[in-house]
């Protein structure tokens, strides 16, 4: 829960040994270690950096790290992502009809000069 990134770092030596024997638990760590940094609201640079160090410290099999990378890229697109009501979705599609329609203008009085 700590914003000072020396936690991290030794949050993430202590997973080490405590997961030593399990996949499993390791894997649980390290992910719950990735998610806590942007949580605690670190740069983006700074959780970068932490997570090198992360990974470094908590390895995982091949199979275990491409999921981890598929979660973990899931979690960031959820932090990004924020509710579109349905009346801002019609919005957009509406926008994106007129400027598509606006584009064929354009270029269909570009195609007659020429």
């Amino acid at each position: 829960a700590s914003a000072n990134p020396f936690a991290v770092v030794t949050q993430a030596h202590l997973k080490a040994q405590d997961t030593a024997g399990s996949e499993a638990a390791r894997y649980q760590a390290k992910l719950g270690l990735i998610r806590s940094l942007y949580r605690c609201g670190f740069a983006r640079q700074d959780i970068l950096e932490l997570f090198r160090f992360i990974d470094w410290v908590l390895t995982l099999p091949e199979g275990l790290e491409t999921q981890l990378w598929s979660e973990v890229q899931q979690f960031d697109e959820e932090r990004r992502m924020r509710y579109v009501s349905s009346f801002e979705r019609i919005a957009q599609k509406k926008g994106i009809e007129k400027g598509i329609g606006t584009g064929q203008v354009r270029l269909l009085r570009l195609l007659i000069q020429q």
